[in-house]
């Protein structure tokens, strides 16, 4: 049984992000030291830079400095080894901040710098320690954006939802993240007056679930984010364990956002998900 309170969520992309910034910097001069240093060394030592690639590949990337101004806060520096003439961008909610400087440019965003006579790409951001973000490269001649090849850390590997991941000395906890999924997804198709077509719904129910008694429930605005790319089933799960929620039933429709660009407004969708949804996953599972 359903109560009928609906927690409506917007549509998300990214996963596991929880980010407090400062503005983001894009400079000719790198300001990372280990990079300053390199620009030093490879006047000198013609071995400088497969040394530096070397070191990269043993202790990983991105690159993580002190900010000595500013404690709690580090130097995030990303670095993709590439040949001049090759374009990389960093794809990642931390693009976000480059907005006030290239409104006019969108694909621009993200533009890693070359430091100068190498095959160092770069970009650094100023950043908390509290940060965890999840992050690929588009590479021009590449089809797909790709992983960081330097970075062993990814979220969902061996799927196409795969993404290179960061994690700060702060980063919050996250104690659902061992958590079993005991409950079960179950797909279901809702014919949709108010939309004009069928649509299919995904449906978790809780391990707590009981269909003698009702159930708060969590909507999910988008199938692929919330059924299959962010971990929301353990997040319920976790929370249900800690008594801070009580066994909660997860709807999760397709995004709807082409709707208002169709029909000139949203009204279908709010239809199509209080008077068709919510009753039809009453039904089935009361």
């Amino acid at each position: 049984m359903l109560k009928p309170i609906a927690v409506l969520l917007v549509s998300v992309f990214a996963a596991s992000v929880s980010v407090e910034v400062s503005e983001a910097q894009s400079e000719a001069r790198p300001q990372s030291a280990v990079l300053q240093q390199l620009s030093r060394d490879i006047e000198q030592d013609s071995d400088a830079l497969d040394e530096f690639w070397a070191q990269m590949e043993l202790n990983g990337v991105p690159l993580v400095e002190s900010v000595s101004d500013q404690p709690g806060h580090s130097l995030l520096t990303f670095v993709y080894r590439a040949a001049e003439g090759t374009r990389v961008r960093l794809r990642s909610n931390l693009n976000a901040l480059l907005f006030d400087g290239i409104t006019n440019d969108f694909d621009s965003l993200g533009s890693l710098n070359r430091l100068t006579v190498t095959d160092v790409n770069y970009l650094s951001f100023e950043v908390s320690d509290k940060l965890r973000i999840t992050y690929r490269f588009v590479v021009s001649g590449e089809s797909e954006p790709v992983l960081d090849p330097l970075n062993s850390r990814v979220y969902m590997p061996g799927t196409r939802f795969a993404r290179s991941a960061v994690s700060l000395s702060d980063a919050p906890a996250q104690p659902w993240a061992d958590i079993a999924e005991a409950g079960r997804w179950n797909q279901h198709i809702v014919e949709s007056r108010a939309l004009g077509d069928s649509q299919t719904i995904w449906v978790y129910t809780p391990s707590g679930y009981d269909a003698e008694r009702s159930h708060p429930v969590l909507i999910g605005m988008d199938v692929v984010a919330y059924a299959r790319i962010l971990p929301t089933s353990r997040v319920v799960e976790y929370l249900a364990a800690e008594g801070r929620i009580p066994p909660t039933i997860i709807i999760a429709v397709p995004d709807l956002g082409w709707v208002g660009d169709r029909r000139g407004s949203y009204d279908p969708a709010v239809d199509f998900l209080a008077d068709e949804v919510l009753p039809a996953v009453g039904e089935l599972y009361s």
